[in-house]
């Protein structure tokens, strides 16, 4: 079974923006904490720099590499590998597609996140979960982080 997961929303800004504002202001509308950042409870930032999604923590600790960027094509479409702390670096990393479509509301972001089979069914990542169960997990993890992304591109 393919372990795909798939979450989007529509924000009120025109395709280049939310592609902008996704990848620019990433620091600003992706939450914070061990939910959603690997370096914890730590305070940091979150940028995508260079190639790469980057988690730096503000006490000028070791940074964290949350994934590689495979694809940018602005405005319509984004791909970057994604990891978190339980990965070991000889872990198969997973995959998250972002696409940008003009919706009469401003534009949909889709985001699919696969690759999730590829990881053992142990594996630390899982939380014990395979199957609808992580699905639904990862499902919910978007679904917060859409929402805080809809809610940032509001309040701006």
């Amino acid at each position: 079974m393919k372990e795909l997961v798939q979450a989007s929303t529509t924000v009120a800004v025109d395709p280049a923006a939310a592609f902008a504002i996704f990848t620019e202001e990433v620091d600003a509308w992706w939450e914070r904490g061990p939910r959603f950042r690997p370096l914890g409870p730590r305070t940091s930032k979150l940028a995508f720099e260079g190639e790469a999604l980057v988690e730096r923590p503000d006490d000028g600790g070791e940074p964290f590499e949350l994934g590689r960027v495979l694809v940018w094509d602005p405005p319509e479409r984004l791909v970057f590998s994604m990891g978190g702390r339980d990965f070991r670096p000889d872990d198969p990393l997973t995959e998250v597609e972002v696409r940008f479509a003009a919706h009469p509301k401003g534009t949909e972001v889709a985001i699919v996140h696969r690759g999730f089979e590829a990881l053992p069914l142990d594996h630390a990542a899982r939380h014990g979960m395979s199957g609808e169960a992580l699905v639904g997990m990862m499902g919910l993890f978007w679904a917060d982080l859409l929402v805080a992304l809809r809610t940032h591109v509001h309040d701006r």
